[in-house]
């Protein structure tokens, strides 16, 4: 028999005993996703641990954003905005599992329960972007506890957090009537910090000044070509 021939036959044989690729994406075994009473001055926290799933009294845009990562705002329908429905949702993997996987495992978990369709775009548009003021940050660096990834809460007029990232600060800003736009984050500060801002404290302060003063950080107008997030498909969670 000629050796070319031989070898292509062993290697055909060979390559048809190897496994199929993994095709399927990782699931929670048990899921659990319950309507709660809206409370505005609650905390939603959200956070992955040991395989197991954790978000209190969240909207689905926070759950959204969290399973993605999505670093700038984006639209939902107004049931699951923020000043919308909220959720308790628990779910247990098989064993531990690592974070990554784990925001995979939500994103099966909303595509599922919530029918979740999305896509992304680029646009350019006006941003502003979140820079240091002069004096450095009025900001808190905490540690992070391995659990949380932290949370904020308005109380009254006074927004408070006990850990976020500055990317989140920045999203979160864009999302006040007063920004009104996209916010990209250019501190360069890479912790989770700890602050407190008070708009009550604002007297004949705008916004830019209230962040500025209260936080050390500032807005800085501009055009950049930004990812935008396009929710194609939402609906409320089936039932348990």
């Amino acid at each position: 028999m000629n050796l070319n021939l031989l070898a292509i036959a062993v290697a055909l044989t060979l390559d048809q005993r190897q496994p199929p690729p993994q095709t399927t994406k990782p699931e929670f075994e048990v899921t659990s996703i319950k309507p709660v009473q809206v409370d505005p001055n609650a905390p939603h926290p959200i956070s992955c641990s040991g395989g197991r799933f954790l978000a209190v009294n969240v909207p689905a845009e926070y759950v959204i954003g969290w399973a993605f990562v999505i670093k700038t705002e984006f639209t939902v329908p107004q049931w699951a905005s923020r000043d919308g429905e909220k959720y308790t949702i628990e779910a247990k993997a098989g064993g531990p599992v690592d974070l990554d996987t784990c925001r995979l495992m939500v994103q099966e978990m909303l595509a599922d329960r919530f029918q979740l369709e999305l896509h992304t775009e680029m646009r350019e548009t006006n941003v502003y972007y979140l820079t240091v003021a002069k004096g450095g940050p009025k900001l808190r660096e905490v540690k992070p506890d391995g659990e949380s990834t932290g949370g904020i809460v308005l109380q009254g007029q006074k927004l408070v957090s006990k850990g976020w990232e500055a990317w989140k600060i920045a999203s979160y800003l864009g999302g006040l009537p007063p920004v009104g736009r996209t916010v990209i984050d250019k501190t360069g500060l890479s912790g989770l910090y700890q602050f407190s801002l008070d708009f009550s404290r604002e007297g004949n302060s705008d916004i830019f000044t209230t962040i500025q003063e209260q936080l050390g950080l500032k807005l800085d107008r501009g055009k950049a070509p930004v990812e935008f997030t396009v929710i194609d498909h939402l609906v409320k969670p089936s039932q348990n």
